[in-house]
């Protein structure tokens, strides 16, 4: 009876057998382009290349630290620095002074977050205004975590787009008094106003550098 019933079913002519595995066709969705995913292969691309260097003990680069916590990297990329001259990007005021005096044989600077983006970020202008100054070119490290702090409290930092089942998060509408607080007008950096934008950290260096200035 079984077997009646099994063939009746395999004689429907709207039945259709297919020979090959219909489901193979289609590829697996490609997952969404975010600087968060960008910066997941660069980390997994430093540690595939750095790992031997890594397990026998010899000099490699510092990993990527977008997304990673940077301070302890920028103390150590300045101990790798032999330029007397070193500026941090931070709004972390104790990450200069801690780099002041675990390097007290440098000049470290810091410059601010907001003042970083008021000069558009120009790395050139700086290191130019410093070295007209003082006659030595400084390395810039940059605190990735004061930055995206600072782009996301200004709603500048780029859409991420969320994954399936993640929240949606919606800001608040910006008061205007806000906005203006915010976004200030665009500064180029020079010779002239290079120390209203970038503060010295040791108080000592500065009234030397300062006080040359005034003679």
């Amino acid at each position: 009876m079984t077997h009646t019933i099994d063939e009746l079913r395999s004689s429907d002519p709207r039945k259709v057998d297919l020979d090959f595995a219909y489901k193979e066709r289609f590829l697996p969705r490609l997952p969404p382009d975010t600087p968060k995913r960008r910066a997941e292969q660069e980390l997994f691309e430093w540690f595939n290349r750095s790992l031997d260097a890594i397990l026998q003990e010899e000099q490699y680069e510092l990993p990527p630290t977008q997304i990673l916590e940077d301070d302890p990297y920028i103390l150590q990329r300045i101990a790798m620095c032999t330029k007397e001259v070193q500026i941090i990007v931070t709004d972390d005021r104790k990450l200069g002074r801690l780099a002041q005096n675990k390097f007290p044989d440098r000049v470290i600077m810091r410059i601010s977050i907001r003042n970083w983006v008021r000069i558009d970020a120009d790395a050139t202008a700086v290191a130019n205004a410093i070295k007209e100054d003082l006659y030595e070119e400084p390395d810039i490290h940059v605190d990735e975590g004061s930055l995206d702090t600072f782009l996301f409290k200004t709603d500048i930092k780029p859409s991420q787009y969320p994954t399936w089942g993640d929240p949606i998060v919606c800001k608040p509408v910006r008061e205007q008094e806000d906005i203006y607080d915010v976004y200030l007008a665009p500064v180029t950096i020079n010779r002239g106003n290079v120390y209203d934008l970038i503060e010295i950290v040791s108080s000592y260096r500065a009234s030397r550098i300062l006080g040359r200035r005034r003679r």
